[in-house]
């Protein structure tokens, strides 16, 4: 054995058995599985298959000799199995045969349901307590993810192929880990710690050899293409098909992540695929923004690849493509986004883009994160970013198709398998839709209501019933420093609320400003976090605002609503509730404005209909719903249509 095989089983010491590191099931179909081991010696060991219904003999064997050259790593294709048999599996050699382990296939690509459990960033000797793999096993997932970081081969002597394979091994070797690679399917990618040193990007002049390592340690059939090396690849499971990207090999700090080439078989392969859900796995985040900034400066694709994240989302407008949600590693912060579609030329608009990142599963959390806003200042407010959780996690995706409205289900977990925030998404939603401007409106004082839609608001005279001369304007002329930047076709004001202490807040996706009336200017500080400075409160997309009893408001959003208190700075408990209850006789389906007039009652627009309740009866008032055009008493509503 040579020096830098020694020192590898230096590192790599089970007690007995055949094997020193593994096994670790990859890439599983219905009726084919591989999987790597690596071996205690170089010679012939055999991979054993089991059908557990019928014999305790195998009904496979399958032998191979462990090379030196590949540091006694193989991996062991086993095909011809039956789809919906139950197998298992063992090693065995001259040192003795593994225990028996259920092998786990995959699922058909008709099937409705799936769940996948994901995570990046696992330095196994930086925590003593892995019980994250064991809450990972217990979710029982039929695939599991490491994006990136899947170990730390720049803490390592760089200048050999022994000391990359040391830093893999090591961390490969580990119980806790083992017990989750080696019955449950796992593939992986990687980021800038497994490809060589920190933050390095294509320009590294080690990364064939990393490469070469890295593949090595992976049971997967595709890394990269013929012409593009790498490690991307597409794997269909079931109602998902997975495609794997390189964030590194390619990349050119802030110029681009994927490259041309990767870039274009990723566009190619989203436009061929057919399954209902599409997942864009990524070492490196894709949507936060204030990543990007000087300040804070982590590598994302708003940094580094702006213009690959244009076109992509770009082309899922233009090709008409649904159900692409993106998983991601690396900040050591576990993280929701959700950006909002891009317009098309015909009205339309596309789908919005899904983030959730995991990180890490075994390492130091960030101790900087972004929230909350105003302890770091206004530079950390990110406009994409819904939850954010500083701790060792993992994510799920549940996929169920028969689950209508909630086919894709995000979840981020705690170490012990809690959850820490649960997403639910539709997929009509993930889809090409016709452009719908958002609607608001809010009444300042017995004189002035206001209507905001897209970037424009509004001014009516109450006691003249007419829109005052010079509107409608521009939002950013009219309340200057209001979400700079922000109003667009697809993001405006979604809610306003005038306090009687002479303040205007405004809502716009996950956040919102105070404004200060008197001075006519946002007040220090802002915008912040919807979700973390009104407890209880959603944490974006209102419908609207409206003022309750007794320093109470009232909070909606689709078909639901929050009583808020104002004193105590808390939601009410029983909420959010039906807002049908609230306001007994109005629309069923989700409202697109309201506002509370200044005598009292409540007007509910839903299209081009309108409901007016009154606030001392309970009641709808006679005569409603009418179309907006046609009502007399409050032309104001007019300029809604």
């Amino acid at each position: 054995m040579s020096d830098s095989m020694a020192q590898l089983h230096g590192w790599n010491s089970a007690p007995t058995g055949p094997l020193v590191a593994g096994p670790l099931l990859g890439e599983v179909s219905p009726t084919e599985a591989r999987i790597w081991v690596q071996a205690r010696s170089s010679a012939p060991i055999s991979l054993l298959i089991y059908r557990e219904d019928i014999s305790t003999s195998p009904v496979q064997v399958i032998e191979q000799t462990p090379q030196a050259a590949q540091w006694l790593c193989s991996v062991f294709e086993v095909a011809s199995l039956e789809a919906g048999v139950a197998y298992s599996y063992s090693f065995r050699s001259e040192h003795g045969e593994s225990e028996r382990i259920p092998l786990h296939l995959g699922v058909a690509e008709d099937a409705t349901t799936l769940r996948i459990a994901f995570g990046s960033c696992y330095k196994e000797y930086s925590r003593h307590d892995l019980r994250i793999f064991d809450s990972i096993a217990a979710s029982s997932p039929d695939l599991f993810l490491m994006l990136g970081d899947t170990c730390y081969t720049d803490e390592e002597d760089r200048r050999s192929e022994a000391t990359f394979m040391q830093a893999h091994l090591r961390n490969r070797n580990s119980d806790a880990l083992r017990r989750v690679i080696s019955r449950i399917p796992t593939l992986g990618i990687w980021d800038d710690h497994d490809f060589g040193p920190n933050d390095k990007d294509g320009r590294y002049s080690e990364k064939d050899r990393s490469l070469r390592c890295f593949c090595r340690m992976w049971a997967q059939k595709q890394y990269g293409t013929e012409s593009l090396p790498g490690v991307f690849s597409r794997v269909r499971c079931g109602p998902v098909e997975l495609f794997l990207l390189d964030s590194r090999f390619y990349r050119r700090e802030r110029e681009h992540i994927l490259g041309d080439g990767q870039l274009q078989w990723l566009l190619e392969g989203l436009k061929q695929s057919t399954a209902p859900v599409k997942l864009l796995l990524s070492g490196s985040q894709v949507l936060p923004e204030v990543a990007a900034r000087s300040d804070w400066d982590w590598e994302c694709f708003r940094r580094d690849g702006a213009k690959e994240l244009e076109r992509l989302q770009s082309f899922l407008a233009e090709q008409d493509i649904s159900g692409v949600v993106a998983l991601s590693g690396d900040p050591h912060l576990g993280q929701i986004f959700r950006a909002p579609g891009v317009p098309r030329g015909d009205r339309q608009i596309g789908p919005p883009l899904w983030e959730l990142t995991s990180s890490p599963l075994a390492n130091r959390p960030w101790t900087k994160p972004v929230w909350p806003a105003d302890s770091q200042g206004e530079h950390s407010f990110d406009r994409y970013l819904l939850e954010e959780v500083a701790a060792p996690n993992f994510g799920l995706v549940d996929i169920d198709l028969s689950r209508v409205g909630a086919e894709v289900r995000l979840h981020l977990c705690q170490e012990d398998g809690a959850t820490f925030f649960s997403y639910d998404l539709d997929l009509e939603t993930l889809r090409v839709r016709p452009h719908r401007e958002h609607v608001c409106a809010a009444v300042r004082d017995a004189r002035h209501a206001y209507c905001f839609v897209g970037d424009k608001y509004a001014r009516y005279d109450i006691q003249h019933g007419t829109l005052d001369e010079g509107f409608p304007r521009a939002i950013k002329d009219g309340w200057k420093g209001v979400f700079p930047g922000q109003l667009s076709a697809v993001i405006g004001i979604d809610a306003v609320y005038f306090s009687k202490r002479g303040k205007a807040f405004f809502f716009s996706g996950n956040g919102y400003v105070r404004f200060d009336l008197e001075h006519d200017q946002v007040d220090p500080g802002y915008p912040k976090y919807l979700k973390t400075h009104w407890h209880g409160v959603w944490a974006a997309d209102l419908t609207a605002i409206l003022p309750g009893e007794d320093d109470k408001i009232i909070f909606v959003k689709g078909t639901e609503c929050i009583r808020y208190d104002l004193k105590a700075d808390r939601a009410d408990l029983g909420y959010p509730r039906p807002l049908a209850d609230e306001f007994p006789g109005i629309f069923a389906e989700e409202i697109d404005a309201a506002v509370a007039w200044s005598d009292g009652s409540y007007y509910f627009v839903c299209g081009n209909e309108v409901m007016r309740f009154d606030s001392s009866t309970r009641q709808l008032l006679p005569g409603y719903p009418r179309r907006l055009s046609e009502d007399p008493n409050h032309r104001w509503s007019a300029f809604l249509t």
